[in-house]
């Protein structure tokens, strides 16, 4: 069986030694009361888990920012497919390259905690950190865009559009990222 397979339990000596069991996560020693400790499932070992840390807290907001994210592409290309080409199927479109993209809407809870520190008006106005998510929105679209066109992979092209910027972003998406960029506020609150 594996070493990571294995708990570590205390022997009459006191010492320890691996024993068989499931291995739902990390293990370490036994705490001074004899408990085998299991980090992943608080319900097993009979001890409450460690709280999470801010890596595992970015992580988790990247993954759950990034599904977000995709989620909103998916529904907004269906619903343009069928109002703009009468498709009733709502199929949408979206690229893997967008998934790391809206990911890096996790770092909106810290940049809302640093906002909201310095500034009661940010504490108190929606509407202004909404539109300061926006302006960070329209910067990294652009930024990554531009980086993927350079090697021939930007999955959109705005260029046919009235208010685009070099066809990278679309300043009509405006309000769809306000709400967007709140949407992810809300989603990486602490």
């Amino acid at each position: 069986m594996p070493a990571a397979a294995h708990f570590y339990s205390a022997g009459s000596s006191g010492s320890r030694r691996p024993s068989p069991g499931p291995s739902l996560g990390k293990t370490v020693p036994p705490d001074p009361s004899g408990k085998t400790q299991n980090c992943a499932n608080p319900q097993i070992s009979g001890i409450n888990s460690p709280a999470p840390t801010h890596t595992d807290s970015m992580e988790n907001n990247f993954i759950k920012c990034g599904l977000a994210g995709w989620s909103a592409e998916l529904c907004y290309s269906s619903l343009i497919a069928r109002t703009r080409d009468h498709d009733k199927r709502l199929m949408g479109q979206t690229s893997l390259y967008m998934f790391p993209i809206y990911g890096m809407a996790a770092a909106i809870g810290p940049i809302r905690q640093k906002l909201c520190d310095r500034s009661r008006l940010l504490q108190k106005s929606a509407v202004c950190r909404g539109g300061i998510y926006t302006g960070l929105i329209f910067l990294t679209e652009y930024c990554t865009g531009w980086l993927l066109r350079k090697t021939g992979r930007c999955p959109w092209d705005y260029s046919q559009a009235k208010l685009n910027i070099n066809g990278l972003i679309r300043l009509d998406f405006a309000p769809f990222w306000f709400v967007l960029g709140l949407f992810f506020e809300h989603c990486t609150a602490a």
